[in-house]
């Protein structure tokens, strides 16, 4: 029961922490144009989008 006491007042007294962040010059890369999808089915076949593929 002290240490709930205790934290809510602890929270009370002091509820934010002064803190200045750095700025940043980075930047958001956007997304690739197009999108390949490679995939592997229950049965072990080898897909690259929709189309089915062998080992040679």
């Amino acid at each position: 029961m002290l240490m709930i006491i205790f934290l809510v007042t602890a929270t009370v007294m002091n509820p934010t922490v002064p803190l200045e962040l750095p700025e940043t010059s980075a930047t958001v890369n956007g997304l690739p144009d197009e999108v390949l999808q490679v995939s592997i089915d229950k049965d072990n076949g080898l897909f690259w989008d929709e189309e089915a593929l062998t080992l040679e």
